[in-house]
Order: C-alpha cells, then sequence, then structure tokens
C-alpha cells in the first residue's frame, strides 16, 4: 500500500509523541531492602562470589514476594544471563539450593548455598543464621 506523502505528515502530526518517561520511584520498603541486601552481599554475588549488581526475589513478586532481605538476594547477571539467569531457566535445581521459593514457601525458612556465607537463613536486619550439618 503507498501512502501520498501529505498525508504521511498528516499521520505525523497526528500520532501521539513519546515524552519523556517519569522517574521509576521506589517504595521505602524497595530502598531499605536494597541498602539492606548490599551490606549483607558486600557487592558480591550471593551464590557464585562474583560482582553482583542485581536484586533477585526468592519467592517471585509475582507470587506475593516482597521487597524483604529475607526474600531478595544480591546475584550477578539479569533475568537472562549470570546466576539471576541461571536461576530463571532452572527453577528445580535453584530450589534445590533455595534460590527460588515455591509459592506456599516463606522466605527466611529455606537455607540458600551460598559461595560468600555457606548454608545460611537470611533475616530481615541483614544477618545469616548459618546451617550446620548440611553440606554446601
Amino acid at each position: 500500500m503507498t501512502v501520498h506523502p501529505s498525508a504521511r505528515n498528516l499521520i505525523r502530526q497526528a500520532w501521539p509523541k513519546p515524552g519523556p518517561r517519569p522517574a521509576r520511584t521506589r517504595n521505602a520498603g524497595e530502598s531499605r531492602t536494597r541498602k539492606i541486601v548490599d551490606l549483607r552481599s558486600g557487592g558480591l554475588c550471593e551464590r557464585c562470589g562474583g560482582s553482583g549488581h542485581s536484586v533477585h526475589h526468592l519467592l517471585n513478586r509475582s507470587q506475593g514476594g516482597r521487597w524483604e532481605p529475607t526474600n531478595c538476594a544480591r546475584l550477578c547477571g539479569s533475568g537472562l544471563t549470570g546466576c539471576h539467569g541461571w536461576i530463571t531457566t532452572h527453577p528445580d535445581e535453584a530450589w534445590a539450593e533455595g534460590w527460588h521459593l515455591k509459592p506456599w514457601e516463606r522466605p527466611g525458612d529455606r537455607p540458600i548455598h551460598s559461595r560468600v556465607h555457606g548454608v545460611v537463613l537470611l533475616a530481615d536486619d541483614g544477618t545469616v543464621t548459618p546451617i550446620e550439618g548440611v553440606a554446601p
């Protein structure tokens, strides 16, 4: 289909122009959680010990997971790459290591297998509790 040049200009003038995207606002829980997780991890990926730059929810937000330190971990990669991507694409193996929770599980009740901390339970104050007798 061929569009007449003058019609093309009318279409361009009538089509809504995208404005600047509004700044994403973070809620107080998200900001607090990010600070606590950053301190707990020391900026490292809590799974592999490499440089961590994304926050992962152990219980997905779509399943009711909240911005709480017991539910969040610093990881390398994004939802598609690095440890973050591995967890997304290998949910059963990630569940076995504590990096992915089932909808009925509560964050903080299931230990994670971390190269940074060992096998630990996460607490909302940013501390970790080592679990004795569990192989890493």
